[in-house]
């Protein structure tokens, strides 16, 4: 061989040396991406169930707010 045929030669090697550093740091980062797309997938559902637990707490208040408005109006007739 020449020496320009072991230039080439080295180059490729290094190139496939590279190649395999980018798989590598790929196959990490489909992790990451794998494991923020399951922590993404819990938040949505703990969203989710903060969204109701607050829509029951708006449905309690106004239940509270209509007892209040209905022991109001008996103190009215009670007491005049």
């Amino acid at each position: 061989m020449n020496i320009n045929e072991d230039r080439i030669i080295e180059l490729l090697s290094e190139s496939l040396q590279k190649q395999d550093e980018m798989v590598s740091e790929l196959s990490g980062i489909r992790k990451e991406v794998e494991y923020i797309k399951e922590q993404q997938a819990k938040s949505n559902l703990e969203v989710k169930e903060v969204r109701l637990s607050v829509m029951k707490l708006a449905e309690y208040i106004e239940r509270l707010l209509k007892f209040e408005e209905r022991i109001e109006a008996l103190e009215k007739a009670v007491f005049k």
